[in-house]
């Protein structure tokens, strides 16, 4: 009988898990009944093996949209049309559902990965992980929407795993993979080069090389010409929508506003949408050196066990800010700088209280369901017309804010860490460590 009530948790937190892996997975064959981000890569790879170009527009012989709400044409690049090539020979439902349950199994092996890195009770978190991915806007956007994200955070994540068990080529292999679905995690193979992780940066390097190859054999030169010419061009005219939390269409709203319903003016004059964009690409580009400069210095500063933690969540973090498209659903991602900071902190000091208040403010507004914080601009716009139109603006730059204030939290923790190690001995170091928190 001791045992009954240990038996009983287990059978309480694998029925808990049961039932949130039922959920999302309801959620999964639900989405793929009608139009998802799958749309584009499903009619992309159907017009590759007719022997056509993937970029062709996504249109009906009598002009009716393929994919309604999505874009003109596929925004993946080629490396991705060949991905789902064998999507093509199915039916669309039936391709759209595989899709999204090979998305959510990539999604929950994530949070496997994390808790089994942060030494958490396997069954119980990944109880409460799928419990709480049903209550956390981007994961439900991710999940129904059928997009790469969670692709994308499972490769970032397998290749963390990796590395931290000391297989860096396999490390840089997958961190490889993940820049070719997306273009943005190719920037961590800079942090690799920055903490002189070499192998990390070769295996990233040979296959994103290979994947380049791959694609320019497959699918030819003209492809990539396509794709960075009128594809990019037509993906400027979306970086000011709502969804898109990048700092990139926070800066193009203050000059082009966004023609919502009502629409959004400009706060601004004297910029087209090209010119907005490429400005606030230029301050993201900015920022990202700042962010990697920053990094650099501190380098050879700060353990490498804590340091290369912070590092990498705050690159992550920067770089979800600073990518010109940043929908919603891709914040994601942050579940590995959640985890990075989580174990970097168990091996610092406790930081003072106001760190902690700022940490639960950047929270906050990535807590709030993605279609409260769209509608807010719009409900003040027709309320209270363009009078409020800066009021408006500034509620679309809350997602921007608190990713930019959990980015520099983790470089605050960063700057911490670096003082033991640069005024101390090892053995005085620990002592510290010890008995002064951080920041007093």
């Amino acid at each position: 009988m001791k045992g009954l009530p240990s038996f009983l948790r287990v059978v309480g937190w694998a029925t808990l898990l049961c039932v949130g892996v039922g959920a999302l997975t309801l959620q999964v064959i639900g989405a793929s009944q009608g139009v998802t981000d799958f749309c584009q890569d499903y009619f992309a790879a159907r017009y590759v093996l007719r022997g056509a170009s993937p970029y062709l527009a996504l249109l009906t012989g009598n002009g009716e949209a393929l994919c309604p709400g999505l874009g003109f044409y596929d925004s993946h690049p080629p490396f991705v049309v060949l991905l789902f090539l064998p999507s093509g020979l199915v039916s669309q439902a039936l391709a759209a559902t595989v899709w999204g349950l090979v998305s959510l199994t990539a999604y929950l092996v994530s949070g496997l990965l994390l808790l089994r890195e942060l030494g958490w009770r396997l069954l119980r978190g990944m109880a409460l992980f799928t419990l709480g991915s049903l209550l956390w806007t981007p994961s439900l956007l991710a999940i129904g929407s059928h997009n790469l994200g969670q692709a994308v955070t499972a490769l970032l994540v397998g290749a963390w795993a990796l590395e931290r068990r000391q297989r860096p080529g396999w490390a840089g292999a997958l961190i490889g993979a993940a820049g070719l679905i997306k273009l943005w995690p190719l920037a961590l193979l800079a942090n690799a080069l920055i903490w002189r992780k070499w192998r990390v940066a070769l295996g990233g390097t040979v296959t994103l090389l290979g994947g380049l190859a791959l694609g320019l054999l497959a699918l030819g030169p003209a492809a990539y010409a396509v794709y960075l010419g009128p594809v990019q061009a037509a993906e400027r005219f979306g970086v000011p929508a709502y969804s898109n939390t990048s700092l990139v269409g926070d800066v193009a709203r203050l000059f082009i506003g966004y023609p919502a319903d009502p629409p959004m003016p400009p706060l601004m004059q004297g910029l087209s949408v090209p010119q907005a964009v490429l400005l606030g690409e230029g301050i993201g580009g900015l920022l990202l050196a700042a962010t990697l400069l920053f990094l650099w210095r501190l380098s050879g500063r700060v353990k490498p066990e804590v340091g290369e933690l912070l590092s990498l969540g705050l690159l992550v973090t920067v770089l979800l800010v600073v990518f010109p498209l940043t929908w919603y659903w891709g914040l994601v991602t942050l579940i590995l700088p959640a985890a990075t900071v989580w174990l970097a902190l168990r091996q610092l000091a406790r930081p003072p209280r106001w760190w902690w208040g700022l940490l639960a403010l950047s929270l906050v507004p990535l807590l709030i369901p993605s279609g409260i914080v769209a509608a807010l601009p719009g409900r003040l716009l027709e309320y209270g017309g363009a009078g409020l139109a800066g009021v408006a603006n500034a509620l679309t730059w809350l997602p921007t804010w608190a990713l930019l204030l959990f980015a520099g939290l983790q470089a605050q923790l960063l700057w911490w860490a670096r003082i033991p190690v640069e005024h101390c001995s090892p053995e005085s170091s620990a002592v510290v460590e010890a008995t002064h928190p951080i920041g007093e």
